[in-house]
């Protein structure tokens, strides 16, 4: 059920259930690292454009990389592109295509001081490789548990987010479809064997909390009988079990054996599966086959984890980055917004209304991201967009006439002025305002 913030009986914006995951608080924080890492690159020589992004123009930024999932471009800079073959209106009016790029270039989720004084632990006890994720991953754990309450049925799996990178945390995992990258553990209990022994199952009873999952057999703990074992030669739909205390041990033959455990299930209780067989003759048909209550309940609830990887992958926003980090913080955004979709889905259902579908909720959250950003830039341009002398700071006349000009982005010509809020050198004399060019093109 959705969380105690939530009125079940009120209708909510995309944005407005988006900002319970990715809270004030969380975009604040993201503000401030990425102003220090930019300053600190800065102050180190990095010759770039910049000024101190603030939190509505975070969510501005947010609606851009909500785009680039929805509207896929081999690079993000496209969106910008005045050629025929790439008109996109939107993110034009949202954002400019620079300074889209600098936020990218010096998002940073925690505080660079700190990260110098993590990193110079590295080796011993105290250095935390997960440090650079910390503020905005705790952050938005925080809201999962706060705004969304599990129902009856859980599952617990693992997620790769994809990646290549040389970096030690990376695995392998050679059943899965993405097969390099950050292994995350996930609760969408319900498990798969990586999870299921007779100790967890055990303790989790003691504290009434029933399980059930598929087991390996070379678990400790496990039976070690061959009493009422299930044969090679058994057939389709045969099974045994065995009891030990308040676990159930439970061999079912389908087109391989399937063990299980559980602590809430009858062995049997009567119920099927249909299955595709072919036929004597070479023909194929459906039949009915006996079935375990634990392997009905199993297939039903495991696909919680699944379904998650599906709803994200089908409009992700996570590509290519130098910086691993930054590969977290797209998985971070692509969880907030499926989680969102999941808590709007459920409230639709409660008052009998049809739910928007996945892209129809991402298109009016980005929407509504991109005005915030509007709004900052409709009063910028009364407020911001000023011409300021870029040889302002020297004294002396005669370096005033040469030191610190700089080339017209427009003309090319040499020029004392810059937009102040652009940061663009930009012509004013009579007869070629560049100033008034530029910002009417922009």
């Amino acid at each position: 059920m959705p969380g105690p913030q939530l009125d079940s009986q009120k209708s909510y914006s995309p944005k407005e259930i988006f900002d319970l995951f990715f809270t004030n608080n969380a975009i604040t924080t993201l503000c401030i690292n990425t102003n220090k890492y930019a300053a600190r690159k800065i102050a180190e020589g990095a010759k770039m454009r910049w000024k101190e992004v603030k939190p509505s123009e975070m969510c501005n930024y947010l609606s851009i990389v909500l785009y680039l999932g929805l509207v896929k471009v081999t690079a993000a800079r496209d969106l910008w592109k005045k050629e025929n073959f790439f008109k996109f209106p939107y993110p034009r009016s949202v954002m400019k295509g620079y300074r889209y790029e600098a936020i990218t270039a010096n998002l940073h989720m925690s505080d660079p001081a700190a990260d110098v004084v993590n990193d110079q632990l590295r080796g011993q006890p105290g250095y935390d490789g997960l440090f650079r994720l910390k503020p905005l991953h705790d952050d938005i754990l925080t809201a999962c548990r706060t705004h969304y309450h599990p129902h009856k049925n859980l599952s617990v799996d693992e997620r790769m987010v994809a990646t290549k990178a040389r970096n030690g945390m990376k695995q392998y995992m050679k059943d899965k479809t993405t097969k390099w990258g950050y292994k995350l553990f996930v609760l969408a209990v319900v498990t798969h064997n990586f999870y299921t022994s007779t100790k967890l199952f055990s303790h989790l009873h003691q504290v009434r909390f029933g399980a059930c999952g598929t087991i390996r057999e070379n678990r400790v703990g496990f039976p070690r009988t061959t009493d009422n074992a299930l044969g090679k030669k058994a057939a389709r739909g045969d099974m045994r079990w065995i009891r030990k205390g308040s676990l159930l041990y439970v061999k079912w033959k389908d087109t391989r054996d399937v063990t299980m455990c559980s602590t809430i299930h009858k062995a049997n209780s009567g119920q099927s599966v249909q299955r595709r067989v072919r036929n004597p003759d070479g023909t194929w048909s459906r039949r009915e086959f006996p079935v375990p209550d634990a392997v009905k309940q199993y297939n039903k609830s495991m696909g919680g984890v699944d379904l998650s990887d599906a709803l994200i992958k089908y409009f992700s926003v996570t590509r290519k980055t130098s910086r691993w980090y930054l590969k977290f913080f797209l998985h971070f955004v692509d969880n907030a917004v499926v989680n969102s979709f999941l808590i709007h889905k459920e409230m639709a259902e409660m008052k009998n209304q049809k739910p928007l579908t996945q892209k129809k909720f991402r298109i009016a959250l980005c929407e509504q991201l991109g005005k915030v950003g509007k709004e900052l830039a409709s009063n910028e341009a009364s407020t911001d967009h000023v011409p300021l002398e870029a040889c302002g700071l020297f004294n002396d006349p005669h370096l005033k006439a040469t030191k610190g000009r700089r080339k017209c982005r427009i003309c090319k010509s040499s020029t004392i002025w810059l937009c102040e809020a652009c940061d663009v050198p930009l012509c004013i004399i009579p007869g070629r305002c560049c100033f008034r060019f530029w910002h009417k093109r922009v």
